[in-house]
């Protein structure tokens, strides 16, 4: 990564909205106080009812920002996550007949209405753009499979760690590869999962104890994902999950910032990643408060 694009990235970072205006957001007494903090932030809110237009612009920003500025490394690893995460939601969706009103959805090489088009009509089309993505789609569809977050999320880790495992990125894809493994095992107690998997630095083993519930024994290498661990062992209940969420997060902003080189690419991920993460938050407070839902 170029040191001027890393200057850019921190540049941007040091514009991110505070822990500070989080918590202000999440007291205010009601929707029009929302809003009114949200005028002084950096967001184009002009009123009430452009919260998702506001939010979808800046996401679409943020990817014209990348696919314009990142070296072909960060594109290829946003361009396969995003075909994958578009395509387990897509089937997801549309299996359910929901073929409207779906979330935003950013395409990596294959478009969305392409995609789309494809889960509903695979026997009759193709994707040239990727290949690999079209026989994966077209074996969980033919063998109707019925698990569809453990097949996509496995089918990107194996996409991701085949591509780019001789670039600068292949630490970070590893640790992508770890979190994943470790969010299927907390979602899904099932050992034969392990069969398909990728791994890294936590071996099949060792999730099996995960689990199993049983005792792991970190060694230096395993200590970033020690209380991740222990929170992959509890079951997968609604407060168990948030605190999962909350030290994965954690966990990849400490791996982030291990490479203090000026020219790593761990800078400008840094930064996309919160900024991916700050929209989501606010999407999340701004439709509760606007519903009332807290």
């Amino acid at each position: 990564m170029s040191l001027y694009l890393n200057a850019v990235a921190s540049a941007k970072e040091r514009e991110l909205l505070d822990s500070v205006f989080f918590s202000e957001l999440k007291n205010a007494k009601n929707f029009d106080a929302v809003i009114k903090l949200m005028r002084n932030s950096p967001y184009n809110f002009e009123d009430s009812n452009n919260i998702e237009k506001v939010l979808d612009d800046e996401e679409k920003k943020l990817y014209d920002f990348v696919k314009r500025e990142g070296d072909e490394e960060f594109k290829n690893f946003l361009n396969i996550s995003n075909d994958y995460d578009n395509a387990l939601y897509l089937v997801k969706s549309l299996s359910k007949g929901k073929k409207d009103n779906l979330m935003p959805l950013y395409a990596g090489n294959v478009g969305i209405t392409k995609l789309t088009n494809f889960i509903l009509s695979f026997k009759s089309q193709h994707l040239e753009e990727n290949d690999r993505l079209e026989k994966d789609i077209k074996l969980f569809l033919s063998q109707k499979l019925d698990n569809a977050n453990l097949f996509f999320l496995t089918k990107k880790i194996h996409a991701l760690n085949e591509r780019l495992k001789k670039t600068q990125l292949k630490h970070f894809v590893g640790l992508v590869t770890d979190l994943t493994n470790l969010s299927l095992v907390f979602m899904s107690k099932n050992e034969e999962m392990l069969e398909d998997l990728s791994v890294y630095m936590i071996d099949k083993k060792t999730l099996l104890k995960i689990i199993k519930k049983e005792k792991v024994v970190l060694t230096d290498k395993l200590n970033i994902y020690s209380r991740l661990i222990k929170l992959a062992q509890k079951d997968s209940g609604e407060k168990s999950f948030l605190e999962f969420k909350k030290e994965r997060e954690n966990v990849l902003f400490e791996f982030l910032k291990l490479d203090n080189d000026i020219e790593s690419p761990n800078i400008f991920i840094k930064f996309v990643l919160k900024k991916l993460i700050e929209i989501k938050r606010l999407r999340q407070i701004l439709l509760q408060k606007k519903y009332d839902l807290f």
